[in-house]
């Protein structure tokens, strides 16, 4: 889908490039652009862990702690000001096939992946700008949904741990929240109608609820869909997606 998207914004690209003699910011006042980022997070083993009773634990793993993230979009520039429109997907660290132990004994395993959509505008201001080359200040927000998926298998050590609980069962909730980043970087012209940014900045993701997808038996017992996901302890499953990040961008200058 992305890749489809991506192809687009080339075709847009090159049909103005006969136009586009040189390159220029001040003259730009249309862009399509794909982004691409790395970064931390606060995520750790929140995503799962919590809805175990205290005697599971999952010692074979540090926790997750990094996103990778993609978001493409259209942009209207005035002056030294930039406003993106656009999505992003939020895919942090996959945890796959992670024993659980009571103790000494394994008595589970558990896939948990956590992924995010989240439509967003941004708003950029140069510091410092040339026809080539501006140095920008920005900051963005946006409001989506953010998936917590994991597929638990009990062992027959876990079958004779929990009796009620289905052998193998998806905990499966949409959490949604606001998310809102501030960065600073770089943008070149490369050639054309092309230029690439790169910038750095935080993003502040956290999400203090989520809504249960699909029925379950788990080793807390049944959960019902519409129902709110909660933790073997008691409280709402919660999740921080917040820290640093770096990225790079593609923008096609349609003038």
């Amino acid at each position: 889908m992305i890749t489809r998207i991506f192809l687009a914004f080339l075709l847009v690209g090159a049909s103005h490039a006969a136009e586009a003699k040189v390159f220029d910011y001040s003259k730009s006042s249309f862009i399509a652009y794909l982004r691409g980022a790395f970064g931390i997070n606060k995520a750790q083993k929140f995503a799962f862990e919590p809805g175990f009773a205290a005697n599971i634990t999952f010692p074979d793993h540090y926790g997750v702690n990094q996103n990778y993230n993609a978001e493409f979009g259209l942009g209207f520039s005035v002056g030294k000001m930039q406003t993106r429109a656009g999505v992003e997907l939020k895919y942090p660290q996959l945890v796959k096939d992670l024993n659980g132990v009571n103790g000494a004994t394994t008595v589970m395993t558990i896939t948990s992946e956590v992924y995010g959509i989240i439509p967003k505008l941004s708003i950029e201001y140069s510091i410092k700008q040339s026809s080539t080359m501006r140095i920008y200040f920005g900051v963005g927000a946006g409001y989506g949904a953010t998936v917590i998926k994991n597929t638990v298998t009990l062992n027959s050590a876990g079958v004779a741990l929990y009796p009620t609980a289905s052998q193998t069962y998806i905990e499966e909730a949409t959490g949604y929240a606001i998310m809102g980043e501030a960065f600073t970087g770089i943008d070149i012209a490369a050639f054309d109608n092309t230029s690439f940014s790169f910038d750095v900045g935080y993003n502040y993701h956290p999400i203090t609820a989520f809504t249960i997808n699909r029925n379950a038996n788990t080793t807390r017992g049944a959960i019902s869909v519409g129902g709110t996901l909660t933790n073997a302890a008691g409280g709402n499953r919660t999740l921080d997606l917040s820290g640093y990040f770096a990225s790079a961008t593609l923008r096609i200058h349609i003038r």
